[in-house]
């Protein structure tokens, strides 16, 4: 019987442990638009909408691990974008897609000097690879 209670606590401080913030999951959402030669000023002409996913691991409050997937598309067409006579003769079009994959580690120095709340400014470092 008391093996059963020291086990039963064991486990429920395990729990509690687990639902520390250790992880985070968050989501992004913005436009993508193409600008050049079918689209040379139209800064925000044709916007399509993207988005992605981000997954946080904090490995400890100094470290973090953090992965990324984003996706959208761009295009553009002469008949849309073209100024000219000869760009709406020319009447070229696409639409490419854009995936994007990465993995980061991120050192957070704030928390190395324990200014928190101190500083409207949270320097930290990050290195990573992606995938286009």
């Amino acid at each position: 019987m008391k093996r059963r209670l020291i086990i039963a606590y064991a486990l429920l401080f395990m729990v509690g442990n687990s639902f520390a913030q250790e992880s985070e999951i968050g989501l992004c959402g913005g436009v993508s638009f193409y600008l050049g030669d079918l689209n040379p000023s139209g800064v925000f002409m044709g916007s399509k909408p993207a988005g992605g996913i981000i997954y946080r691991y904090n490995i400890n409050p100094l470290l973090s691990f953090k992965s990324t997937a984003l996706f959208g598309s761009i295009g553009a067409s002469d008949a849309k974008f073209g100024k000219t006579d000869e760009a709406k003769a020319r009447n070229l079009s696409f639409v490419s897609p854009i995936s994007e994959v990465s993995a980061q580690l991120e050192l957070n120095f704030m928390r190395l000097y324990n200014v928190e709340g101190k500083n409207p400014f949270a320097p930290y470092a990050f290195a990573g690879v992606g995938v286009f």
